[in-house]
């Protein structure tokens, strides 16, 4: 199949925050994000995921008003050059349900382009609030291509001080944050090679990043290989299907 190009002087794909009366199905797709996809934006992967409902032929749900959009809606934005193993998107349809759940996920697959990998679709209940209101955490893994910055030992002593602190004041863009009610887990593990695992807040309430995270230990996130392997919402987690 030739890929069609992705338009990105398109008009963006607006995020819905609830569904048209007219819809009568919702569908939550958990997806891979990958390859060189990791470069593309948040609401440049929302004009993606359009397109590619639209050449899946999906029988999509579109809003009101002048300019009517397909309905769907991303659980959270992934920053660019972060990959995502477990990413999460809902999508609205005109129809009562899909006859053939496995064909629809294939056909999906089928018109996706190189690094947007499919892991599950299943119903989800059009009265549910919306994604990015359910969504509480992300879990990460960092990887180090070209071997640690530091020891081990070292690492674990500044993991250790930063789950010990009882606050982390950081400088942000509009003043100061504290981190330490943002990080809920935080580890190294060296077998069979070293990663940092992070269970970071991802919630409307307060969110930080792993790269925030990475600048308390001294390490260069540029040095490092981002994943997000999951999503956490109303004690719901997803996981990618491998990591």
């Amino acid at each position: 199949m030739t890929e069609e190009p992705i338009d990105f002087d398109a008009e963006p794909v607006a995020e819905q925050t609830q569904p048209d009366s007219a819809s009568r199905s919702r569908y939550r797709i958990v997806f891979a994000k990958e390859g060189t996809l990791r470069y593309i934006a948040h609401l440049d992967l929302a004009r993606l995921w359009e397109r590619v409902l639209r050449r899946a032929k999906m029988p999509l749900a579109y809003s009101q008003g002048f300019n009517p959009r397909p309905r769907l809606q991303l659980a959270a934005a992934l920053p660019l050059g972060y990959t995502g193993m477990a990413e999460i998107v809902d999508i609205w349809l005109m129809t009562t349900g899909l006859a053939d759940l496995e064909a629809a996920q294939a056909g999906i697959q089928a018109a996706s382009p190189p690094g947007l990998r499919v892991v599950s679709m299943e119903p989800a209940d059009l009265r549910e609030p919306p994604l990015q209101v359910r969504t509480r955490s992300g879990t990460y893994v960092v990887r180090f291509p070209s071997g640690l910055p530091s020891s081990a030992d070292a690492l674990r002593e500044r993991i250790s001080a930063i789950l010990g602190a009882e606050t982390l004041v950081v400088r942000r863009r509009k003043g100061e944050g504290d981190l330490r009610p943002l990080i809920f887990a935080l580890r190294l593990v060296t077998e069979p090679s070293p990663v940092l695992e992070m269970g970071l807040a991802l919630a409307e309430q307060g969110t930080t990043r792993p790269d925030e995270v990475m600048a308390l230990l001294g390490v260069d996130p540029v040095q490092t290989d981002i994943s997000r392997t999951g999503i956490t919402y109303d004690q719901v987690k997803l996981l990618a299907a491998d990591r």
